[in-house]
């Protein structure tokens, strides 16, 4: 039986190549603006949990998250508010119950950035991979459990604050 570290670092090795697999893939793209892309925005969301109950249908420790790498091509608007981005990423989810799941996708959004946060808008095609359904924690990126590919439409939002400002 493998230990929880084991099964991290074999998953995170796979989720990388993936991910830099797509990246290749997006970059060698031949949609180019006048004067080349904007910009390479990247983000990364994980989590780690650790419960003191554990059982079947609640691991004793889980982790999970995304990691985006993308190109914005150019403005959508007068202002430079709105971008046009083309993206691949990986969600995971991985726990001590040997759930695993990983879906690389690739797709196009429009992106709208604030000071304190983003909106996004667009299309994905996933290609969803799974050993077992997990227990997702509230607030986690979208991990699914199924197999095979699909394709979404998809609005995402983050804002946050700090109250004594």
């Amino acid at each position: 039986m493998y230990s929880v570290s084991k099964l991290l670092i074999n998953a995170l090795g796979k989720i990388m190549k993936n991910a830099i697999v797509a990246a290749l893939l997006l970059t060698s793209t031949s949609f180019a603006t006048a004067a080349g892309p904007l910009g390479y925005p990247g983000v990364t969301w994980n989590t780690i949990v650790a419960s003191n109950k554990s059982g079947v249908d609640q691991p004793a420790l889980q982790m999970q998250g995304i990691i985006e790498q993308g190109i914005d091509w150019t403005h959508l608007d007068v202002r430079g508010k709105w971008t046009l981005n083309t993206y691949a990423a990986v969600t995971y989810s991985l726990d001590s119950n040997s759930a695993r799941t990983y879906t690389p996708q690739i797709g196009v959004k429009t992106n709208r950035r604030y000071d304190n946060g983003s909106l996004d808008l667009g299309v994905r095609v996933m290609d969803n991979h799974g050993t077992s359904k997990a227990n997702y924690l509230p607030g986690s990126p979208s991990v699914s459990t199924g197999k095979g590919r699909s394709v979404q439409a998809y609005g995402t939002f983050w804002f946050d604050w700090n109250l004594k400002k």
